[in-house]
């Protein structure tokens, strides 16, 4: 029996073929545990991982959860009384394990047979940058045109490997899926390791990102940190989009840019290619002249791209829309379109679609004071078509349009005023004592009037 550890490399295929093992882990030559999910990352992590800045109130607790995770995957040991290989998979072994972490899950495995082994595939280094980079913008980790922290620091990463399995079982493939069977990881990884699975059970997650998305998804990572969030733990949940595109295009940055990334890395590259034995080289030049050279490429939106965020939001922004629209405006309605996408009900839905969320900041139950001039600058950048109305006169238009409002409203009692194109104001004569006096007051309540939605 042996116990197969994969450790990924990230951005190789590996939930494809974590979600294939484990839809048919039941027909398998081989046992692929169910640890409470498809991937192992969670479990591993919970069992080895040491409790960095964990507080002294939470140690008993997160120590207890380690106690049953680790619990848990000798139970799953134990149990394999069929004498089948067991295959471990976690991308997180690879990039977040240390070397005294990947010990003590090494050290728990080898009671169990003698024949422990790591396998994983390596990327070549700008393929793994450009995929990185896209993956790192789905997690808001990128605020500015810095490569070099999606470089693979191969050494860094993988010659724990080495050192705690021993290199003789520590196998490296290298990500070629124009040499699989069909171009196809999952296909390479069975067969690689003798697995049994039928064609029609393999699982292609395709979690690529529509090269028109790009700009947008960049656009909010760089100018996130501007806006609020109904929770903080919402700010660190996976956010995406995709663009539907009429192109395969693919992102690809120029020579230019990877370059300097890879010279200076070097000695990792040489390390990975010595260790395997194989070439990691790539052509860096090929489709230069259409691949990204600057940060300014990189916030150019498509008018199919930003017209497509603007129907996702609804008619007004429709309305809104114009060829010369920001950056900071479209990280703005990607935010919107985030916050619209972690509403639980329609009635939600329905709040934020008749808010002014785009033009003023989260007010919450605070408060909040706004001079009439800011107030016409936000106008003028949400309707473009006003950009030629002065501030001064805007505020005086402003000013004249609800002293006339004011008028309207002071003579009414019990009534209602409707302004077609902008909503009603309702008012109520509300009678309250207060010691021997009964003080009436005026009560006002507006109603936006709602958008009518264009039928096309």
């Amino acid at each position: 029996m042996r116990i197969i550890v994969h450790f990924g490399m990230p951005k190789t295929g590996s939930t494809s073929i974590e979600q294939t093992l484990y839809k048919s882990r039941d027909k398998l030559n081989i046992c692929y545990p169910d640890l409470g999910s498809f991937a192992h990352n969670a479990h591993l992590s919970q069992a080895f991982r040491e409790m960095l800045g964990v507080r002294s109130a939470n140690t008993i607790f997160f120590a207890k959860k380690k106690e049953l995770a680790l619990s848990k995957l000798k139970k799953v040991l134990d149990l394999n009384s069929s004498e089948k290989d067991i295959l471990l998979s976690s991308e997180l072994l690879s990039n977040a394990f240390s070397i005294n972490e990947l010990k003590a899950l090494h050290s728990v495995l080898v009671k169990y047979t003698k024949e422990v082994i790591a396998v994983g595939y390596i990327r070549t280094p700008k393929a793994y940058i450009e995929s990185a980079f896209q993956q790192r913008l789905k997690t808001g980790k990128v605020s500015s045109f810095d490569l070099e922290p999606c470089f693979p620091y191969y050494q860094f990463f993988f010659e724990k490997f080495d050192q705690v399995f021993g290199a003789e079982n520590v196998h490296f493939w290298k990500f070629d899926p124009i040499n699989f069977p069909n171009g196809c990881v999952v296909t390479d990884f069975c067969q690689r390791l003798a697995i049994d699975i039928p064609p029609d059970s393999i699982v292609s997650v395709n979690q690529g990102i529509s090269l028109d998305s790009i700009p947008l998804l960049y656009a909010y990572a760089k100018y996130q940190q501007n806006f609020k969030f109904n929770l903080p733990s919402e700010a660190k949940l996976t956010f995406s989009i995709n663009v539907p595109s009429q192109h395969n295009k693919k992102l690809r940055f120029a020579s230019e840019v990877i370059t300097p990334i890879l010279e200076k890395n070097r000695h990792h590259i040489e390390w990975m290619e010595n260790r395997m034995s194989v070439s990691l080289a790539e052509d860096i030049y090929k489709n230069d002249q259409h691949s990204i050279h600057t940060e300014t490429e990189l916030l150019t939106f498509t008018p199919e791209a930003t017209q497509w965020l603007a129907k996702k939001l609804g008619v007004s922004y429709v309305n809104r829309w114009h060829p010369k629209i920001s950056a900071q405006e479209i990280a703005e309605w990607m935010h919107i379109l985030r916050l619209r996408g972690g509403k639980k009900s329609k009635a939600d839905q329905k709040n934020i679609e008749n808010s002014s969320t785009t033009l003023l900041p989260a007010i919450r139950k605070k408060n909040k004071r706004i001079n009439v001039k800011s107030l016409v600058q936000l106008v003028k950048k949400a309707e473009p078509n006003l950009e030629n109305l002065s501030d001064e006169n805007a505020v005086s238009l402003v000013r004249e349009i609800f002293k006339q409002m004011t008028g309207y409203i002071e003579n009414m009692d019990d009534a209602a005023l409707m302004i077609a194109g902008l909503g009603q104001f309702k008012v109520s004569n509300i009678s309250k004592s207060k010691g021997n006096k009964n003080i009436t007051t005026k009560q006002v309540i507006f109603k936006a009037q709602k958008e009518k939605k264009t039928v096309t």
